[in-house]
């Protein structure tokens, strides 16, 4: 897995450097080096007074696209955060916090290229697994719609940490694709299959996933789920969307973290444009817990764990200041959370995305 990383790194930096000398007369930095940036940073303060508590959230990303040819390119995105409080949001949430300070770490860096007349497209490196599948138009980027992780992406999926993918899609027609990726890392390896249909204002995907984990006595432990994404275009200003999850609720020890035995969620959430570029959202959803397969350290260790299902709640409304800078108040309720003040509780926040 290094190895691929360190190769794709020494191309992303030769090409770069050939196309440079080959360019050197054009006084343009971003035709110089032949690729384009792009990225921006986000700052989240949240405000929970049932807990006396403020947060102040930060991260930023940028994305690196090399283009070898017109049919190859070679991607690199940093990703950082900062303070990130990991029950409430999950901004960038590759990049681990340590000693909330500034974290960097390579999110992704993968080579891609598109064969067969269009109709196929390999993807080999570090693969951000949520890049691909389980997706969704309206609810899929915490920069600047929906900040819940359970809105945003499936948090069933046992996705490797650090990992390194092959993956491939192939289009069967106009409307239909097929993808299919393999992710293996040091500890556990993941297959994921997901079918996708579009038309002019619908996306329909379907997908199922499965893993193995070898915990810290080196048993294996093998997982599986399916889930669907659909997000659908109602007319210029109005959009709605609907994700379901279920994976088999296993608690797993993993290097001394017990993983919480979730049987499946599902969640609903609607997206209005007011204005010209501002977005009202709306969103409810629900986890299911399997409290049955409940160990003594989950019922510690997780904050759903003496409840059977919880119930998570979000309106946010992202105004467009320009084409840089956008704001976003947020609320959002936890319902049936195992705080010893309150069984609801309300979080408020303000969010500025920064983008370039």
């Amino acid at each position: 897995m290094k190895n691929i990383i360190r190769i794709l790194t020494l191309i992303f930096i030769i090409t770069t450097a050939k196309q440079s000398f080959v360019l050197a007369n054009d006084i343009s930095l971003h035709n110089f080096f032949q690729y384009k940036v792009d990225g921006g940073t986000t700052f989240t303060y949240y405000c929970m007074p049932q807990l006396n508590s403020n947060y102040l959230i930060y991260s930023f990303d940028i994305k690196f696209i090399k283009l070898l040819n017109h049919s190859s390119k070679i991607i690199l995105c940093l990703e950082g955060t900062g303070n990130v409080v990991y029950a409430y949001t999950n901004i960038n949430d590759i990049v681990k916090l340590q000693n909330r300070c500034l974290n960097l770490k390579i999110s992704k860096l993968f080579y891609e290229t598109i064969l067969c007349h269009n109709r196929i497209t390999v993807t080999v490196g570090k693969i951000g697994f949520f890049s691909y599948f389980a997706k969704n138009a309206y609810a899929g980027n915490e920069t600047t719609q929906f900040i819940t992780g359970m809105f945003s992406k499936d948090q069933l999926v046992d996705v490797p940490k650090e990992p390194c993918a092959v993956r491939t899609n192939y289009v069967l027609s106009k409307k239909i694709n097929l993808d299919y990726a393999y992710y293996l890392s040091e500890l556990n390896s993941l297959n994921a299959l997901q079918g996708t249909y579009t038309d002019t204002t619908t996306n329909y995907r379907i997908y199922s996933w499965r893993s193995n984990y070898i915990n810290i006595n080196g048993k294996q432990h093998y997982l599986y789920g399916y889930g669907t994404s659909i997000d659908k275009t109602i007319n210029e200003k109005f959009g709605i969307f609907y994700r379901f999850c279920h994976k088999n609720s296993d608690t797993i020890k993993q290097q001394g973290f017990c993983k919480l035995p979730v049987s499946h969620l599902w969640s609903i959430g609607a997206q209005f444009k007011n204005r010209v570029h501002d977005v009202l959202g709306l969103a409810i959803g629900k986890i299911y817990v399997d409290n049955k397969k409940l160990s003594y350290n989950a019922l510690i260790a997780i904050p759903y764990a003496n409840n059977i299902t919880a119930t998570q709640i979000e309106l946010y409304y992202n105004f467009k200041l320009n084409n840089s800078i956008h704001i976003s108040p947020i609320i959002q309720s936890f319902v049936k959370q195992a705080h010893k003040n309150t069984n609801t509780l309300f979080v408020y926040g303000i969010r500025t995305r920064i983008s370039f």
